[in-house]
């Protein structure tokens, strides 16, 4: 028996991987509304067929195959298709009264496609944007495969029904459409994703894909400043990417450093628990799930301008600075002395933070006022 509404997680299915925007999708499907009628979709290459999949299901594959120390992410697929409870055609979703929700970017050529005919079939399709960065500032993403990049951002600029993670990303899409969309929904993800965990960090950490916009020089070259003079570790918690060169030829002689590429949510809140500070340098992220799960953590946050997350936090809930190893340099040096951290810490304390049921929720009701919208033009159901 297929729901209401349709979660396309072919992308999630066929190219499972630690990222930002899976953890999202991971907790949307965790802290889905029981009372919204939900299941998840995913379809195989080449074939047009959609495999469906309770919501629940898919969100136990996620914490088999995420959550583990060293579980491959080849588990979660094999438990997706494990678990698929039926499956469902175009044809029948244009007889009937689904709608589809594309919850992360696919640049899978034959899902974009897939949304293009379901649209023109008059089935209501909506979209979770995250950002338009790899046609903003394709320089970041040197290994993009253009066609079904520019094919998926070509579909979500013109699109009816769109919710964006953040007011930047709503920002981004204006720039897509050539002007703002009062239409467009923002649904704030949460904080409160990792579990509590024993301290394991004493010194400062980095949370993320080990990536060249994460500013990965920067951070590195401001603790060499700081460890002349004093030792303050430094630990990375992600998978490699494209700065990967950058941490390796810095580890040898670097005592002060160290990278964990492969770390389960318990241990990432274990290092959050414990730190210093997080060290969040990233430029043009969609929105930066770290520094609040610092936060919620108890953790201060060090970060660079023009993150999200941080635009709707009080001012002296996070240490920001210029994206220079000076600047940084100076900050690490001052959340060292333990009045300033402790400043800090009964700030966040008092800072209220989104909740990951609360962004599902969200969700949840944008996807139903779009498709009783569709299904309703006149706007019954306002």
């Amino acid at each position: 028996m297929t729901g209401r509404i349709l979660i396309d997680v072919t992308q999630l299915v066929r190219q499972p991987a630690r990222s930002g925007i899976q953890r999202v999708v991971h907790e949307l499907l965790r802290r889905w509304p029981g009372d919204v009628d939900a299941r998840c979709v995913f379809s195989e290459v080449d074939d047009p067929t959609l495999h469906v999949v309770a919501i629940g299901d898919v969100a136990a594959a996620l914490d088999g195959g995420f959550t583990v120390p060293g579980a491959s992410p080849g588990v979660v697929s094999d438990r997706c298709r494990d678990a698929a409870e039926g499956t469902v055609n175009e044809a029948a979703l244009a007889a009937g009264d689904q709608a589809v929700l594309l919850p992360e970017p696919s640049f899978l050529t034959d899902v974009v496609d897939r949304m293009r005919r379901l649209d023109h079939y008059g089935v209501p399709t909506m979209v979770l944007a995250y950002d338009a960065l790899p046609v903003l500032t394709p320089w970041h993403y040197p290994r993009r495969d253009h066609l079904p990049v520019d094919a998926y951002f070509r579909w979500v600029a013109g699109h009816p029904h769109v919710a964006c993670i953040s007011a930047t990303t709503k920002a981004q899409l204006a720039r897509l459409r050539g002007g703002e969309d009062p239409s467009v929904t923002v649904c704030e993800l949460g904080a409160d994703g990792l579990a509590d965990a024993p301290a394991l960090s004493t010194g400062f950490v980095v949370v993320g894909t080990i990536e060249r916009k994460k500013r990965i020089d920067v951070i590195l070259d401001a603790f060499a400043r700081v460890n002349r003079t004093r030792a303050v570790p430094l630990t990375l918690i992600g998978a490699p990417g494209n700065a990967e060169d950058i941490v390796a030829a810095r580890l040898d002689d670097a005592p002060w450093l160290s990278w964990h590429a492969d770390a389960s949510d318990r241990v990432v809140a274990g290092h959050l628990r414990g730190a210093t500070a997080l060290v969040f340098m990233a430029e043009g992220e969609g929105f930066g799930i770290p520094p609040l799960e610092a936060m919620h953590a108890g953790c201060p946050v060090i970060a660079g301008p023009g993150v999200p997350s941080l635009e709707a936090r009080p001012a002296g809930t996070y240490a920001r600075v210029d994206a220079d190893a000076g600047s940084l340099a100076a900050a690490v040096e001052a959340m060292c002395r333990p009045e300033v951290r402790a400043a800090f810490t009964r700030a966040i304390a008092d800072c209220p933070l989104p909740t990951w049921e609360g962004f599902a929720r969200d969700v949840a009701a944008w996807a139903v006022r779009g498709a009783r919208r569709d299904a309703d033009p006149g706007g019954s159901a306002a």
